[in-house]
């Protein structure tokens, strides 16, 4: 029987043998803390030994270790040195300071922006050069590349946006696959139809388009450097033609594609419209590093309906209004021979009742009769072919409602009479 001496004595003991513990912890967390602290000092005075863009290559590696996954033997001495008894996280500020230093040159060693221009031309072709030379090194993984590729190009700085085109735009000059699938990663993972993958698509479209349109025979190749690259860019350069919302008055405008873009895409789509398409629904996860989540691909159908169907409504340049027809064509042959490998969610009902609400718009305003017939048989073809080809996900009730609602148009009523009996 356990007295009540012996219990309070054996109860002290166990609080100082906790007590003791817990200095002897904390005093090791602080010997770690400030052990880590002398080694990013040590590593920061390196590299500023270093010149341009020499210590770019160094910053690139060391950037690497500390982004390495738990797995991974980088980690695991990270891990040891650290806290044996927390997973690692990697020190997001020492990253970013060695990014901002070493990489794009935009603050001095006092972590203060610099005054003067970061990048002088020749000091971006080097920087170009050697973010080139790293994505396409077979030393890291591709996992490892591309974690270090999305915190090179985190959309919280927009900045780095023009050396990403720049990058990109010499990636599709040179057939460099390997810049364009990270590139591709990062506009999946932040979204296709994100601000950031909208403004990258822009670029490419001035570069290749606009300004050099000579250069246009590179990014028609496209498709056979990168289908997945090529596939998330035409969902990105869908939002920025056909109807957008002005920035003044939120009022829907049409801006119409450049032809010549219109072309490339006509000519994507006919020739490799598969090849695209099963891009989409590859195993992503391979090229993300351990514990991140693998976002959605979202197909160009969408977007690239909204142009056929709405075109009839608002293109007035009889030119355009013909590759809009043979770009319509594309699509729904396209769609008529989805491979069997593709994205759950290539075109949803959601997507559909939007175009939908658009010709409602439309109506109100006394459109020409004879334009609203080529919009609603546009509409009606695209639907049917999509819906036979069971590429439609969502309410499909709600949608065939929708149609229904549109003014009389004989090609509309037989599919919406189909459709809701096969349903």
């Amino acid at each position: 029987m356990i007295t009540y001496e012996t219990y309070q004595s054996n109860t002290m003991k166990s609080i100082k043998s906790k007590n003791k513990e817990s200095v002897e912890n904390g005093f090791q967390d602080q010997m770690n803390r400030t052990t880590i602290n002398r080694s990013q000092c040590e590593m920061k005075v390196s590299l500023r030994k270093l010149d341009f863009p020499f210590c770019t290559k160094e910053a690139l590696s060391r950037i690497e270790n500390l982004l390495a996954t738990p797995n991974s033997k980088q980690a695991q001495g990270l891990n040891a040195r650290s806290n044996n008894h927390h997973p690692y996280q990697p020190p997001t500020d020492l990253i970013n300071e060695l990014i901002q230093e070493f990489v794009f040159c935009e603050t001095d060693r006092r972590g203060f922006p610099c005054k003067k221009q970061p990048l002088s031309c020749l000091r971006e072709l080097q920087l170009l050069e050697v973010l080139s030379d790293y994505v396409c090194s077979s030393s890291p993984g591709r996992a490892a590349r591309n974690a270090v590729f999305m915190s090179l190009f985190n959309p919280m700085h927009p900045d780095r946006g023009r050396i990403l085109v720049k990058l990109v735009s010499m990636a599709i000059s040179i057939n460099n696959h390997a810049v364009l699938m990270a590139t591709a990663i990062l506009m999946q993972q932040q979204s296709c139809t994100s601000k950031f993958s909208i403004q990258l698509a822009q670029g490419v479209v001035n570069d290749f388009i606009i300004l050099y349109p000579d250069c246009i025979d590179k990014l028609r190749e496209l498709p056979i450097s990168c289908p997945l690259f090529c596939a998330n860019f035409m969902t990105a350069v869908t939002e920025i033609y056909g109807i957008t919302l002005s920035d003044r008055n939120d009022i829907p405008q049409w801006v119409g594609v450049p032809e010549k873009l219109t072309t490339t895409i006509i000519e994507w789509i006919e020739k490799f419209g598969p090849q695209l398409i099963s891009a989409l629904s590859m195993d992503f996860q391979s090229y993300l590093p351990t514990g991140a989540i693998v976002m959605a691909a979202v197909a160009p159908y969408s977007g690239l309906l909204k142009w056929t169907i709405l075109s009839s409504l608002h293109e007035r340049n009889t030119s355009a209004q013909n590759l809009y027809l043979f770009l319509h064509l594309a699509v729904c042959n396209s769609l008529y021979l989805l491979p069997e490998k593709r994205p759950e969610y290539l075109l949803t009902a959601v997507n559909l009742i939007s175009i939908i609400h658009h010709i409602k718009k439309c109506v109100n305003l006394t459109v020409p009769q004879e334009k609203l017939d080529d919009c609603l048989i546009r509409l009606a073809q695209s639907v049917q072919v999509a819906m036979h080809s069971k590429a439609v996900y969502g309410n499909v009730r709600t949608l065939l409602e929708e149609m229904e609602s549109l003014p009389r148009n004989r090609l509309m009523t037989i599919v919406t009479s189909f459709q809701q009996r096969s349903i």
